[in-house]
């Protein structure tokens, strides 16, 4: 029997009065699955899982969660937007989830909840230096708020380092880089360290892999690059915040420039016992100036 609960937002304009939605019930995801856009897929909502003060966390559910599906409408059979879908266990036969519709709400709060798990400082848009060397401009671009940012560096210096607002791929940097030397597809290699950014402390058991060859396009010219995947866990330590969970990341390094030319993250992060942190951004190189 469906539970009284709170109101869910409506796929259409307004709000729509309803009961929560009953175990068992038939759902439908649309997504854009490996880029198919406007692909739909359809299962039923196995579970409702709540934390210690009776608040829902998660939606479980059975409908399938390809990569490039996770952020993206799940409805009821009425048409109504009951939650977002997030993430799915892997070795687990459709056992998938989403987060409730209410969520959406949170947004704004959640993103500056993340910005300060990062400890990164609020920067403008940096102009170029005025000089005849080789710089590199990179952008970063949080896929949760829309803010994006622009980061200047020259081209000589530490290897890997990018500048200290730049965001997941300078916070959770493993000592001597996030790729030391350039991989062999199919390498792989662990990462377990914890460094310490300002305030915050980051925490990592990772697995890595260069899954493939591929090219990259800087301004007008293209690059050669190696695509590497890090899966695996990290804890985040605030003097007044901790939150923790699965991490991915997947990484493009070009052996040309000797460095990492496109970050990727996308990990939602538990804060406490009925919260979540999102981390989803990215970080590409988009023009070397002076050549």
């Amino acid at each position: 029997m469906p539970a009284q609960g709170r109101q869910f937002h409506c796929a259409r304009r307004g709000h729509c009065p309803r009961r929560e939605p009953a175990r068992g019930g038939a759902v439908y995801a649309i997504g854009a699955p490996r880029g198919l856009e406007t692909t739909i897929s359809d299962g039923l909502l196995s579970g409702i899982r709540r934390g210690a003060s009776g608040a829902i966390e998660a939606l479980q559910i059975s409908v399938p969660i390809s990569p490039g599906s996770s952020g993206r409408g799940l409805f009821d059979e009425q048409g109504r937007l009951i939650g977002i879908t997030s993430a799915g266990l892997r070795d687990s036969q459709n056992l998938n989830f989403a987060l409730p519709a209410d969520w959406i709400a949170e947004i704004p709060a959640r993103a500056q909840a993340a910005l300060a798990m990062r400890g990164m400082p609020k920067v403008t848009v940096a102009a170029a230096p005025a000089t005849s060397e080789r710089v590199l401009v990179y952008r970063l671009r949080d896929r949760l708020t829309g803010q994006q940012r622009s980061i200047v560096k020259p081209l000589k210096g530490e290897n890997g380092t990018v500048a200290p607002e730049a965001g997941e791929f300078d916070l959770a940097m493993p000592p001597g880089g996030w790729i030391a030397t350039p991989p062999e597809v199919g390498a792989s290699w662990r990462l377990d360290y914890t460094v310490k950014r300002g305030e915050v402390t980051v925490g990592m058991q990772l697995r890595a892999r260069a899954t493939d060859a591929t090219t990259v396009r800087i301004a007008e010219r293209e690059y050669a690059a190696v695509r590497v995947s890090f899966t695996g866990y990290t804890r985040r330590l605030l003097p007044s915040m901790e939150a923790s969970g699965a991490y991915a990341a997947t990484a493009w390094y070009a052996p040309e420039l000797q460095r990492v030319v496109r970050f990727e993250v996308d990990s939602p992060l538990r804060q406490g016992s009925s919260s979540f942190v999102r981390i989803d951004e990215v970080l590409e190189l988009v023009d070397i100036r002076g050549e």
